[in-house]
């Protein structure tokens, strides 16, 4: 069974002097930070979620050797009443071989 998504929400791209560019999607990804990581905003959402914007980043990444990983977490950081701050913090985690 398929999931079912709702129309797209309206996206604009927002040039430096306010002029509002349409563009047609499924979401977005915006790279962020030194290491470049990566947030997914989802345009389209399951109706169950219709009306909220929802962010994603990879849960986990590998490392080089396979006992280690990162785990992220999107870290939300409210601003004044009409703004929010979002980053990606990751923590290294080893795997406890038994």
């Amino acid at each position: 069974m398929s999931q079912e998504y709702i129309t797209p929400y309206k996206t604009y791209l927002v040039s430096e002097d306010g002029t509002r560019t349409q563009v047609e999607a499924h979401s977005i990804i915006i790279e962020i930070g030194l290491n470049q990581e990566e947030i997914e905003l989802f345009l389209a959402p399951p109706p169950e979620f219709q009306g909220i914007l929802t962010l994603r980043t990879e849960a986990e990444q590998r490392a080089k050797t396979s006992e280690e990983s990162f785990l992220k977490s999107i870290v939300v950081r409210p601003g004044a009443c009409n703004l929010i701050h979002v980053s990606i913090e990751s923590r290294q985690t080893k795997t406890v071989s038994r």
